[in-house]
């Protein structure tokens, strides 16, 4: 009977041991839940967030013997490749297929460096899509090595194809801006915020040489030429538009140059200043020419005039010889006046021409047609007959003929004479004033005309 109730006693003790251990498995096994639930959970976070990702994810593993195999890569892939995901990993070789043949090696050897140092790599290849079309492509990849010895990297590659042709065309556009700079046919710079030279065309560089990076008392063959180099970019930094003629001794040689200096400007914030020195010298050694010439013709008129002055008093009882001596005297006045137009046709009309086909600005075209029209004037025979038949005219009204003679606007007068408008219009009704058209119906223009015949 004792061994009886013994037996009992332990069949209590080990039903309640089961009972106990048994209640441990079911918490083990909720738990086990509990964790593939969190698992399953990350899991799918993972996959969300690698789906979100605007470009291919991938993980990539090297095991141990050599071989290689992909647990993971987004559905992105079969944007630019013919494959489901699930071929992917089942045949890895495939993720490699759309990758640009000549990129192939770069990968290949960046897997391997980043495999025996355990380094991040990054790079840039091509891609050739489903459509057939070349894309550029940014691998970021982290290496990890596991307890197993196999070496796993997180990746994702990232589609850079506009990058890349925002990038060409910004080189392009370089390019066409460097081609541009290098074709103007006058020296050109660029001084940047620091102070320094950034930019010279050719011409520029054949006269003063490198100057990238240099100050200008760095390059400035004197004192004097700096002293105005710095006065026009100071004025110019200052956000003033300077323009001008210059005159630069460089050794024992003088050159003459249209200087303009002007502000660079990216909306309210300075950039620089750009500059442009148009040489000039060749035309100021026309005018100078032209100078000297029309003053040796007064003086020889002066000097022939009081000759025949003193011949006119001592010899008036010799009327005949006085009528030669003054025929004489106007066939050396037309002669010199032919001579003086013959020089301004040869010597300085052909430079003028090749000045209206160059690349000048608006200012200096302006400039070159007053010029021409100055010229004009000196060998009209119409401005002389209208500054001899009406004197009354000033020298701006008489100006002011010519232009309207040659059937220019009142805009147009007014742009070349640097006035306005209501100027033009006024100097034109004083001008019929004088003439005595006013409140006549004549046409000005043709009226002026009719008088040079």
């Amino acid at each position: 009977m004792q061994h009886e109730d013994k037996s009992k006693e332990q069949l209590i003790t080990d039903l309640h041991d089961l009972r106990k251990r048994v209640a441990e498995l079911e918490k083990e096994k909720a738990e086990r839940k509990r964790a593939e639930d969190a698992l399953q959970e990350s899991d799918d976070k993972y996959r969300r967030l690698a789906e979100s990702i605007p470009g291919m994810v991938f993980q990539y593993v090297l095991h141990e013997d050599g071989s290689f195999s992909l647990p993971y890569v987004n559905e992105r892939i079969m944007q630019y490749a013919a494959i489901l995901p699930e071929a992917v990993m089942a045949e890895p070789a495939l993720l490699f297929t759309p990758v640009h043949h000549d990129d192939m090696e770069m990968i290949q050897q960046a897997i391997s460096i980043s495999a025996q140092t355990l380094h991040d790599f990054s790079l840039e290849h091509r891609l050739i899509d489903v459509n057939g079309q070349l894309r550029w492509f940014r691998v970021e990849s982290r290496p990890q090595l596991l307890s197993n010895g196999d070496i796993l990297w997180n990746g994702v590659s990232i589609d850079i194809t506009e990058r890349k042709l925002a990038e060409e065309a910004l080189q392009q556009s370089k390019a066409y801006l460097a081609a541009t700079i290098e074709s103007i046919p006058f020296e050109f710079w660029v001084i940047g915020p620091d102070g320094r030279y950034t930019m010279q065309n050719r011409i520029c560089k054949e006269r003063y040489g490198d100057i990238i990076g240099n100050r200008p008392e760095d390059i400035c063959p004197n004192e004097s030429i700096l002293s105005i180099w710095q006065d026009n970019n100071r004025r110019a930094s200052s956000g003033e538009l300077v323009e001008g003629e210059v005159k630069f001794v460089f050794g024992d040689e003088e050159r003459y140059f249209y200087n303009v200096v002007a502000p660079i400007r990216d909306a309210d914030r300075a950039l620089g200043i750009i500059g442009i020195n148009v040489d000039i010298t060749d035309r100021k050694l026309l005018e100078a020419a032209l100078e000297k010439a029309n003053e040796e013709l007064e003086s020889q008129v002066e000097e022939r005039t009081k000759e025949l002055g003193a011949k006119t008093r001592r010899l008036e009882e010799f009327n005949s010889a006085m009528k030669v001596l003054l025929k004489q005297r106007e066939e050396d006045r037309t002669e010199l006046e032919e001579s003086i137009l013959l020089n301004v046709k040869n010597l300085i009309v052909p430079y003028v021409e090749k000045l209206k086909k160059g690349r000048l600005g608006d200012d200096q075209m302006t400039y070159l047609t007053i010029l021409e029209s100055h010229l004009r004037e000196i060998t009209s025979p119409f401005t002389k007959r209208l500054s001899e038949k009406y004197l009354g005219l000033t020298p701006v009204e008489v100006h002011t003929a010519g232009l309207i003679r040659e059937g220019k606007t009142t805009q147009e007068i007014a742009d070349l004479l640097c006035v306005s408008e209501n100027t033009v219009s006024s100097t034109r009704f004083h001008i019929r004033k004088k003439l005595g058209l006013s409140n006549k119906k004549i046409n000005l223009r043709y009226y002026l005309n009719s008088l040079a015949k």
